[in-house]
């Protein structure tokens, strides 16, 4: 999987290099040099993912991230999106089809796919403070495993409390271990930070986590929530 994407990645690489070996600076407006400087901005964009891609792949060994066009997407899941758009926002805020980007998780081994919509949403904390969710969804295929299993990585951007500051983290996620797994190496990837669970676990919960634990994946603390401590755990880096 990783060879692909390295052959891809090097591909890309020297197209890159020889577009800004060739710029000429003297004719920025010219029509050659918008067209190559456009194509520049779209390779460095597509190293950029093919950088991500091989990062989550070395974390997550036997997968490989897509980017998807939305119409691609089977409409059942399309409209689970939606609903989870919905959440935490007054009904008036709701906007259809307030997504950034749209990605497909290929896995190999077993066979099957997860798809992956990332979004920005504005939550009203009170009637004087806003904060802003990174939010990324994610949703099997039905059609693969027989079951529709829905988790979420909510990372907020703008709160500096020690609770939630660079603290991308997953909660009433019962979906077992792996799935925590490539959500980590999703999160790692993208964010570039682990993932962290919430601190409202139920049994089943904890059990996941502290199989990650064991096998050395994750560890476990305490972390203050109001005025108590509570059992979290977060992936190692």
């Amino acid at each position: 999987m990783n060879q692909v994407i390295c052959k891809k990645l090097i591909k890309n690489l020297g197209e890159a290099k020889t577009i800004v070996g060739n710029f000429d600076a003297t004719k920025v407006a010219s029509t050659k040099s918008i067209e190559a400087r456009n194509r520049l901005v779209f390779l460095l964009d597509e190293i950029k993912f093919l950088l991500l891609n091989k990062e989550f792949s070395k974390r997550y060994p036997g997968a490989m991230i897509e980017k998807i066009d939305p119409n691609k997407i089977p409409s059942n899941i399309m409209d689970s999106f939606e609903h989870q758009s919905t959440m935490y926002i007054h009904p008036d805020d709701y906007e259809k089809g307030n997504f950034i980007q749209f990605y497909i998780i290929h896995r190999v081994d077993p066979p099957y796919t997860t798809y992956v919509a990332e979004q920005d949403k504005i939550i009203d904390k009170d009637e004087k403070e806003e904060m802003t969710d990174k939010l990324h969804y994610f949703i099997d295929n039905p059609d693969d495993l027989g079951a529709k299993k829905l988790d979420e990585i909510r990372f907020i951007i703008d709160n500096d409390s020690s609770y939630f500051k660079n603290k991308p983290f997953t909660f009433f996620s019962k979906n077992g271990t792996d799935r925590l797994k490539l959500m980590n190496a999703f999160c790692q990837s993208r964010l570039g930070l682990p993932m962290y669970s919430g601190t409202m676990l139920e049994d089943e919960e904890h059990e996941f986590w502290k199989e990650l634990v064991e096998e050395g994946l994750a560890q476990q603390y305490e972390e203050e929530s109001g005025r108590d401590l509570k059992t979290r755990y977060k992936f190692k880096d």
